[in-house]
C-alpha cells in the first residue's frame, strides 16, 4: 500500500539523508509527493522514520534510492518543521491549533572530564528536544494556539532500548495526565470549538479511571 494518497487526512513524517545528516530534514507526505518518491509503499517510509542509527539499519527509499535514517539528531521534536509545513498547505487559515506530545524529560545535560563524556553529552544535546519546545512556547504560549503534554519526571533514565520498561511509562504517564486534567481539557474546549467531533474521550477515560470505578 503506497504512503501518498489525497483522500486521507494530510500526513508528513521526516527523516534525514544519511549522506547529510546536517542538512534539513526530508518530508514524507501524504500528498504532493515529489516524482522521486511516488509510489513509495508505507512500510518504506515507516522505516524511513524509524531508522535510529544504533537500532535499525539505514533504508534506501525512492527512484534514487537515496538512504535515510530517522531525524531523531535534531528535530526529535518536529514542531517548528510541520508549523511551517501546516501554513504552506493552509495559508488561508489565520490560526493553527497545534498539540505537542513529548516522550518524557531526559536528564540535564552534563559535561565531564573525558572524551566519552563530551561524545554523551553532544548526542544528546543533538537529540533533546528541550529548545524547540521552549522556542515553540515562547512564540504560541499565551495564544491558545500551542498545547505541549510532556511527562515531567520518572522518565529520565528510559532509553530506547528500555521495552521492558513499558509498565513503568505506563504508570508515569497516567499519572502524569491525571496531574495535567486542566491543561488537557483547556485543549480539548479549543480544539472541540474550532471542528466537529465525535465521541472523544473524557480525561478520565484516558487514564481508565472509569474502568476501575466498575470494577470496585
Amino acid at each position: 500500500m503506497e504512503f501518498r494518497d489525497e483522500t486521507c487526512t494530510k500526513t508528513a513524517v521526516l527523516a534525514i539523508t544519511k549522506d547529510n545528516v546536517d542538512a534539513p530534514p526530508t518530508l514524507f507526505t501524504t500528498y504532493d509527493t515529489s516524482a522521486g518518491f511516488r509510489g513509495c509503499p508505507i512500510w518504506q517510509v515507516a522505516r524511513a522514520t524509524s531508522a535510529a542509527t544504533t537500532f535499525f539499519k539505514p533504508i534506501r527509499v525512492g527512484r534514487d534510492e537515496v538512504e535515510f535514517v530517522d531525524a531523531g539528531f535534531g528535530y526529535n521534536n518536529p514542531s517548528e518543521v510541520l508549523v511551517d509545513e501546516a501554513r504552506r498547505q493552509f495559508p488561508a487559515r489565520p490560526r493553527l491549533q497545534v498539540l505537542s506530545i513529548g516522550t518524557g524529560l531526559g536528564d540535564v545535560v552534563d559535561i565531564g572530564n573525558s572524551r566519552m563524556d563530551i561524545i554523551r553529552a553532544l548526542k544528546k544535546m543533538a537529540t533533546s528536544s528541550k529548545n524547540v519546545a521552549a522556542r515553540m512556547e515562547d512564540q504560541y504560549g499565551d495564544s491558545d494556539q500551542y498545547f505541549r503534554f510532556n511527562v515531567d519526571r520518572g522518565l529520565e533514565d528510559v532509553t530506547l532500548s528500555d521495552w521492558e520498561k513499558a509498565s513503568k511509562i505506563s504508570a508515569h504517564t497516567k499519572n502524569y495526565i491525571r496531574e495535567s486534567r486542566r491543561g488537557i481539557e483547556r485543549f480539548v474546549r479549543h480544539y472541540t470549538g474550532s471542528v466537529e467531533v465525535h465521541d472523544a474521550p473524557t480525561v478520565a477515560e484516558l487514564i481508565g479511571e472509569n474502568n476501575n470505578e466498575s470494577r470496585s
